[in-house]
């Protein structure tokens, strides 16, 4: 059976991206080289949720679903601002640019999560936390290195980044390569709601 790593998730508008590149120019200044790897601000988006491994026999469906799930929900918009680490500061794993959760935001992922759940996705044991991931760290980095990531991070002050529009979600297959994964799209569902 063949299948592909797939994700669901809504794009940033480009004045966000812009913010996000200057964010990536102090933070790399900052932090050793190698210590952490970065994802390419293009890739940057707000994950809804990750599938994992998808048959491909069970796209067309998929896409279905999605669909039904943009029919149900209005456009909106959502904030970027705050940062931090996963699973903390002092231990930091993930790198991430906080969102402010809307009740818009949070509707569209517990449906997704419901609506993916009945295709065979487990749901995801987390509450959902919205946020970009900037990077990761890198495995077997020096306690010196996780140091200064920590203190990066700490001085890393991040108010409002902007504000961007959910017009649409969108499905994306993930190629996991050495220089970063690649990601294809696959389908977009438009948010088709009346504006609230």
């Amino acid at each position: 059976m063949s299948t592909m790593r797939a994700f669901i998730a809504v794009n940033l508008c480009p004045a966000v991206q812009n913010e996000l590149d200057k964010i990536y120019s102090d933070l790399q200044k900052a932090i050793p080289r190698g210590a952490v790897r970065w994802v390419q601000v293009k890739n940057i988006h707000l994950t809804l949720k990750f599938l994992g491994d998808v048959p491909v026999e069970k796209l067309d469906e998929l896409k279905v679903n999605l669909a039904a799930v943009g029919s149900r929900h209005s456009r909106f918009e959502f904030e970027i601002a705050g940062s931090g680490c996963f699973p903390s500061i002092t231990r930091p794993r993930v790198i991430w640019i906080g969102v402010i959760t809307s009740p818009q935001l949070s509707k569209l992922q517990q449906d997704l999560e419901k609506t993916v759940e009945k295709l065979g996705f487990p749901r995801e044991n987390r509450l959902f936390s919205p946020h970009l991931t900037l990077g990761r760290v890198s495995n077997g980095v020096s306690p010196g290195q996780l140091k200064l990531v920590s203190e990066a991070m700490g001085a890393l002050k991040v108010e409002s980044l902007g504000i961007c529009q959910a017009l649409e979600i969108h499905l994306y297959k993930s190629d996991l390569q050495p220089g970063g994964a690649i990601y294809t799209p696959l389908y977009i569902a438009r948010l088709s709601g009346k504006e609230e």
